[in-house]
């Protein structure tokens, strides 16, 4: 009687720690977020002061294209990709990614997205994992119906 209530003690602890867990990577996530966003809207900042000083809005220099386009950084890349993920809440195949990054409008420079993405992915084994032939996954996140449970959580 001792062994099974300490079995279920045992049981309830390992349970609270993968909920913990969960709730620290939602709050890694919620931080990384929070960045993405005060950089963007300080580079609006920027674009709208700069747009101001040559006498042009900022509605007019994104129709007269002044705003420059670049192709996004690998690491806001990585988030698009971690969106799109947790978007779906599902490992997500690759042609699915490459289809939400375009949705999303950011721009891929290489003639065949698939092998760079894939490659991309592939290369971050601390954010990515990959389920074939279902897809990638998030490294940080449990999958229960795959039975993933990620046992090394990020600090």
């Amino acid at each position: 009687m001792i062994n099974a209530r300490r079995a279920a003690i045992e049981q309830k602890i390992t349970h609270l720690r993968a909920q913990v867990a969960v709730l620290e990577r939602e709050r890694v996530d919620l931080d990384i977020a929070a960045r993405v966003f005060a950089k963007l809207a300080a580079e609006a900042v920027e674009l709208s002061a700069n747009a101001s000083l040559r006498g042009v809005s900022p509605d007019e220099s994104r129709e007269n294209g002044t705003i420059p386009q670049h192709a996004n950084p690998v690491d806001e890349l990585d988030e698009h990709i971690r969106q799109i993920i947790l978007e779906q809440g599902r490992p997500v195949p690759r042609s699915q990614i490459i289809d939400g990054l375009r949705a999303r409008g950011v721009k891929i420079k290489h003639k065949q997205p698939g092998p760079s993405i894939g490659m991309l992915m592939k290369r971050r084994p601390q954010m990515f994992k990959s389920f074939e032939p279902q897809g990638w996954w998030l490294v940080d996140r449990p999958y229960p119906p795959l039975d993933y449970y990620p046992t090394d959580a990020p600090e």
